[in-house]
């Protein structure tokens, strides 16, 4: 018994970074999260529509084109394309981190949504962007749908 406990301990404190709760999470004001206007996904995502899209719904397959921010909780802006060139992706087919293909279910074309993205779905124990993400961030994504095919 003493030996697991030991291991127990040993993993915990060869972890890594401590995983955090966007409950306990202290946003930027510039990004204007909500957590109590926000919907609270299975995943441990929250998801708010800011505008409802008055296209066809999004379905599973299909082949998006969106606009989108990704900002660390301090208002950090990350990654954008906004004023660039619309990103394409295929919804569903793992090819953007999870929090997106999994936060834009319900969604319609013309839409904006904010997504609170927890470090499973985002960027995980690695971080990306050599750093500029850090291990175990939560994100927050602004992502607009274009067009649907």
């Amino acid at each position: 018994m003493r030996n697991l406990i030991i291991i127990a301990l040993l993993t915990s404190a060869c972890s890594g970074a401590t995983v955090p709760d966007i409950t306990d999470t202290t946003f930027a004001t510039a990004l204007g999260v909500d957590l109590s206007a926000s919907a609270l996904l299975s995943n441990g995502e929250y998801v708010r529509d800011l505008t409802i899209g008055t296209g066809a719904a999004l379905q599973q397959g299909q082949t998006l084109s969106m606009t989108y921010s990704v900002f660390l909780t301090d208002g950090t802006a990350v990654e954008t394309n906004v004023g660039g060139t619309n990103y394409t992706f295929v919804l569903g087919a793992g090819t953007v981190i999870s929090g997106i293909d999994q936060g834009l279910g319900a969604m319609n074309v013309g839409g904006t949504r904010q997504l609170i993205i927890p470090p499973a779905l985002a960027y995980g124990d690695q971080g990306a962007g050599g750093g500029v993400i850090p291990s175990e961030a939560i994100v927050v994504a602004f992502v607009q749908i274009t067009a649907a095919q």
